[in-house]
């Protein structure tokens, strides 16, 4: 499945680490994939993607693609917020229940938060120097 694709000019206000595990992540995100894991000792899906499994301990995870799908669970928007992301403020940020299960915490595009319980969509968001995820209403993910 390919996710949306969203351009925001300017670069990204902390870019992201990347080693060689999450490294497959970031290639994927790039290409519109949104990948997590899930543990083969005892099947716990995580987000973002871990080595270590956080429920068991285990060290052999598996990478899934997600559908990218979720539900916002709650949202507030940042009036005064750190430097390195002021030019796009203010910003909204979310809580998605993703529907394969994890949690996240991510940028919500839109000018104001949606309605809680509303459906949602992640999306790739491409900047000047890189690409990161974040989620908009899945209506307007349509579009």
């Amino acid at each position: 499945m390919s996710l949306p694709q969203v351009v925001l000019p300017g670069r990204r206000g902390i870019p992201p680490r990347v080693n060689t595990f999450t490294a497959r992540f970031w290639s994927a995100l790039e290409d519109g994939a949104l990948l997590g894991t899930r543990c083969n000792a005892c099947a716990h899906l995580t987000f973002p993607p871990r080595r270590i499994c956080i429920a068991c301990g285990a060290q052999d995870p598996e990478w899934i693609e997600l559908s990218g799908a979720g539900t916002l669970y709650s949202a507030t928007v940042i009036h005064a917020g750190p430097s390195l992301y002021w030019a796009g403020g203010p910003y909204t940020v979310g809580i998605i229940d993703l529907a394969e299960g994890p949690r996240l915490v991510t940028r919500v595009l839109g000018a104001l938060p949606p309605p809680i319980g509303s459906p949602m969509q992640m999306v790739v968001t491409h900047h000047d120097d890189g690409c990161l995820f974040a989620a908009t209403l899945a209506a307007a993910a349509d579009n």
